[in-house]
């Protein structure tokens, strides 16, 4: 899915909130067909290892993830993540040393490029999808769905009350094949939107966004620091 968000974040497309209700309030107006999103959403990442804790800012200018994967016994830092996508560079990442003040850069679409003999034949990419109900997470009403495939089951609280199909569409990246494949389908089954909340019942694994502040941001953190090298 994406570099930025290394988690199933992406498996569905469409999510973010805010804690308090009043900071709720004012801003689900603010839909797919709105303004798109400005601000800081902060998330939880649990396995059977344990859990931690990433941010993602997002703003016109790209989209900034960071992530301090800690030593589940020790609780010290072992990877200091930062990656940046520029909104201007859409094919490129940008993962950020801060220890170091150095950088390094992938490009996705040569990355594609130069995976594509290795790749398999496209399949029927088939997959199963259910309505489990509606919930509503920081204030976001949700379509709580499970979709089953050849690789297993993974739910989704999807809302369409966020962030705007702009804000959706720089967010997905990966094979455009699969992506075309998939936002068929969703949208076929009446279910878009971005995840607040999502599980993989096989591993167990789940990511929730615990914090949704609208905010404006500094242009700066988008862009690699003039005093890091590559």
């Amino acid at each position: 899915m994406i570099l930025l968000v290394q988690f199933s974040l992406l498996a569905g497309c469409g999510k973010n909130g805010t804690t308090p209700a009043d900071q709720v309030s004012g801003s689900q107006g603010k839909g797919l067909s709105g303004k798109g999103f400005e601000g800081i959403l902060d998330m939880k990442i649990t396995s059977n290892e344990g859990s931690q804790e990433a941010r993602m800012m997002l703003a016109q200018e790209g989209t900034r993830f960071e992530m301090a994967v800690k030593d589940p016994q020790s609780g010290s830092i072992i990877i200091d993540l930062v990656t940046i996508a520029p909104s201007d560079e859409p094919d490129m990442i940008y993962t950020l040393n801060r220890q170091q003040k150095t950088y390094s850069v992938i490009d996705l679409a040569q990355l594609q490029e130069d995976l594509e003999p290795l790749a398999e034949e496209p399949g029927d990419n088939k997959f199963e999808v259910k309505q489990l109900g509606t919930e509503t997470i920081l204030g976001y009403r949700c379509n709580h769905i499970s979709l089953t495939d050849e690789n297993g089951t993974t739910e989704l609280w999807l809302t369409k009350d966020l962030l705007s199909a702009s804000d959706i569409t720089r967010l997905q990246m990966g094979n455009d094949h699969q992506k075309e494949v998939f936002d068929a389908r969703m949208k076929h089954a009446g279910l878009e939107g971005f995840p607040l909340k999502t599980l993989d019942r096989e591993s167990g694994t789940a990511m929730e966004f615990t914090n949704i502040e609208r905010t404006s941001l500094d242009r700066d953190l988008f862009s690699v620091p003039s005093d890091y090298t590559r």
